[in-house]
């Protein structure tokens, strides 16, 4: 805005010295005091499009720091969850082992037990035939009592056994399912990048349509409506670049869905919004940049608007873009 008020007294000026010399009045500014102060205009207007620009390059460092910080953030996170992950498996498998090493000394006590019954049975039979009847009918009735409950008791102990081993083999497969699961998600790549080399009039602020893809992956952008569809939930970073031919205005900002938290009506939010005005007097079509982070749901729609006829465009560097990607999948 100061811009547009610094030209404008410019031209007013030079309006008023063009009319005094046509009805032959004696100026109120010399050439001389007129080519000082258009001179020292000008000198005011390159020092605010050189603070326009360092604007612009503290923000895009910003925003390159945001980047590399949620990267680290994620990476780190996902290691910290790989490490407690294998930790967990670690413990089940100590403790699968343990029970496979209860099982093995279980049938070896039932192997010595077997064997010591034989041995004792043996020694049995070196005595008295009625001594050994006399033993083996008790031996007989206390065995016919014993055994039944003992057998019983091993089977259910088994069982037991099998029942926590089924247990274990469970949760085993559950986590192997969701560490895959978690891999697929980690490895997952959404990004594209599209731009557009022709000018375009939006006066209903629709989408701009970027009807040129460079990067599609994840196939979320459609070129014939310049709509960003996304296929995953999760963050994403989102960038464009708008150009105007001189002298021309844009109103813009970036629109994605919106859920109202006290109503749970679903509308819109316009999470990046701006101005531009190209310079009357640049050479060449001028053009803006700007970015934004957001939490998007899947199939949410995300696009570039604008309300402007000056939107401009060309094939020699000075074409509309729009591009995002996913950081983390949510």
């Amino acid at each position: 805005m100061a811009l547009f008020w610094l030209i404008k007294e410019i031209f007013i000026v030079g309006l008023i010295c063009n009319l005094s010399l046509a009805f032959s009045v004696e100026p109120k500014y010399t050439k001389f005091q007129f080519e000082e102060q258009l001179l020292e205009k000008l000198i005011r207007l390159e020092m605010y499009i050189q603070e326009l620009e360092k604007d612009n390059k503290i923000l895009i460092a910003n925003a390159m720091a945001t980047i590399n910080t949620t990267k680290y953030e994620m990476d780190k996170e996902r290691t910290n969850y790989i490490e407690s992950t294998l930790e967990m498996k670690n413990v089940l498998t100590d403790n699968l082992n343990k029970t496979k090493e209860m099982k093995m000394e279980f049938e070896e006590n039932l192997s010595k037990t077997k064997l010591e019954i034989n041995n004792e049975f043996r020694e049995n039979l070196s005595k008295t035939r009625s001594e050994m009847k006399i033993e083996f009918e008790d031996n007989v009735r206390t065995t016919k009592h014993e055994i039944p409950k003992e057998l019983g008791t091993v089977v259910e102990e088994q069982t037991s056994i099998k029942d926590d081993i089924n247990g274990l083999t469970g949760q085993i497969d559950q986590i192997n399912a969701y560490v895959a699961e978690r891999k697929i998600k980690d490895s997952r790549t959404i990004v594209f990048n599209a731009y557009r080399e022709t000018p375009q009039t939006r006066s209903d602020y629709s989408p701009v349509i970027f009807d040129h893809i460079y990067q599609n992956e994840g196939n979320g952008y459609d070129a014939s409506t310049g709509i960003f569809t996304a296929p995953v939930s999760g963050i994403y970073q989102f960038n464009s670049q708008l150009c105007a031919k001189k002298g021309g205005d844009l109103d813009y900002y970036i629109r994605v869905p919106n859920v109202d938290i006290v109503t749970g009506k679903k509308s819109y939010a316009d999470i990046v919004t701006g101005e531009f005005r190209a310079p009357s007097d640049a050479d060449d079509t001028k053009c803006t940049s700007f970015s934004a982070s957001y939490h998007v749901q899947k199939n949410d729609e995300v696009s570039v608007r604008t309300y402007s006829h000056d939107l401009d465009a060309n094939s020699k560097g000075d074409s509309l873009s729009f591009s995002g990607t996913l950081i983390k999948e949510t």
